[in-house]
């Protein structure tokens, strides 16, 4: 790809790195399921399934976080086994025989869900890594918000320091 080209719809993979065609498995669609639907505008948004009822579909759109309902028709399930972002930075480091931070580096400004990788990587940075293996452990899913129905935080909050002796600092920089 050009490195010149401000918008672009696809990424450059090899070869070797393409996965053999599966059809959607239909009857295996279900509550938080991962689906990709297709929106008014004719594009395609990944999401999870909220609730389904006869030929109608609730999904919460993993990018914007908004619920939408759509027929059966525009709702293609994903396969639960695709690999994710944490996944595939692993195979590139195995490849590449670099170490995980390197490969934060490689992923940033990519987008996974509502959350680009860069805002993670910045806060892996200080934990080596098991910060995310942990919130995975505990259910969080790549890309979307923390909480019991993924609608909290989603940036990493980073911390900001401010002068000794300066106490009004951080209330004068939220005003601002």
């Amino acid at each position: 790809m050009a490195k010149d080209v401000a918008i672009h719809m696809g990424e450059e993979v090899s070869f070797h790195d393409l996965l053999e065609y599966q059809p959607p498995n239909f009857e295996s669609m279900k509550e938080e399921s991962l689906v990709l639907v297709q929106g008014d505008n004719k594009l395609w948004s990944s999401g999870r399934v909220v609730a389904i009822d006869g030929q109608y579909i609730a999904v919460n759109l993993l990018v914007s976080g908004k619920e939408v309902a759509s027929v059966r028709e525009k709702v293609i399930p994903l396969n639960e086994d695709t690999p994710l972002v944490e996944e595939r930075a692993e195979t590139m480091t195995a490849r590449s025989g670099s170490s995980l931070e390197g490969s934060w580096t490689e992923l940033k400004g990519e987008k996974c869900g509502r959350v680009s990788v860069g805002d993670m990587g910045d806060w892996e940075q200080h934990t080596r890594g098991i910060g995310m293996k942990l919130l995975l452990k505990m259910g969080y899913r790549m890309g979307e918000g923390l909480g019991r129905r993924s609608d909290g935080i989603v940036h990493a909050i980073q911390p900001v320091m401010f002068p000794k002796k300066e106490v009004f600092g951080c209330m004068y920089a939220v005003e601002a």
